[in-house]
């Protein structure tokens, strides 16, 4: 059994217009960090952690995204004026950017009940997860998965990826 200390970087910001979204990162369940989101784009939120991993264990990087309500979204002429959104604009593992791999990562929104049902009402499909999404728009959590040895891990996806 070997285990390694990896050191995660997370650089997220938002959209609002009156109330911050929350996040909470955990690895495997365990909390590493739980904030508001107040960054731009330009000068995003940096969240720093280390986590010890195990060899020939798989991980879950989660960010639970918070504190959303249905007052959040104000629709105007079938328009979008105001919303709050969190974006994900990078993540590093062990001083390695995910770059594109980011993308493996899965969304699970936790849809308000109205908006659901507005959909169901209206024929349309509604996701249970959204792969390949950086912009969380609903409550929920996007989840990615990895391996330890991290490195290993990436080369692989890497190549799989780009190759």
């Amino acid at each position: 059994m070997s285990l390694e200390k990896y050191h995660f970087i997370l650089e997220l910001y938002s959209t609002y217009w009156n109330t911050k979204p929350i996040v909470e990162v955990l690895i495997n369940n365990e909390s590493k960090v739980k904030l508001e989101i107040d960054g731009s784009k330009e000068t995003p939120n940096i969240i720093k952690f280390s986590h010890i991993c195990e060899s020939q264990h798989r991980y879950n990087l989660s960010i639970l995204r918070s504190n959303k309500s249905d007052t959040q979204t104000v629709i105007e002429n079938n328009t979008t004026v105001k919303d709050q959104i969190l974006h994900i604009k990078s993540i590093s593992i062990d001083h390695i950017d995910l770059d594109t791999l980011l993308y493996k990562g899965i969304y699970k929104p936790r849809y308000p009940q109205q908006w659901f049902q507005e959909q169901i009402d209206n024929n349309i499909v509604v996701p249970e997860t959204i792969p390949k999404c950086l912009d969380l728009g609903h409550n929920g959590t996007w989840s990615f998965k990895f391996s330890a040895p991290f490195y290993d891990w990436w080369l692989l996806e890497w190549d799989q990826n780009n190759g």
